[in-house]
């Protein structure tokens, strides 16, 4: 009875951890079956690996809110041109 339970108890403790690491790394952007396979072979390595990883989800919204200033300084080289010639 010993031995089943020390069973349950380390599959239910390697199985936090998998869905801890896959938590974790779905938050910042990054595969969540990988860090849950990652977390399921090497619990500790896998958790800290998925808090060291970069934020990708902290990505701008609206990208043409980035791009509109480039192509405002193009524009701008044009109407220039075009006002001289």
């Amino acid at each position: 009875m010993d031995a089943a339970l020390l069973w349950v108890a380390s599959l239910a403790l390697v199985a936090g951890f998998a869905a801890l690491t896959a938590v974790i790394a779905q938050e910042k952007g990054h595969s969540p079956l990988t860090y849950a396979l990652l977390g399921m072979c090497f619990p500790l390595v896998g958790l800290i690996v998925a808090l060291m990883q970069p934020d990708r989800s902290a990505r701008p919204a609206n990208t043409a809110a980035v791009a509109a200033p480039i192509q405002l300084l193009g524009q701008g080289d044009d109407a220039a041109e075009g006002a001289r010639g």
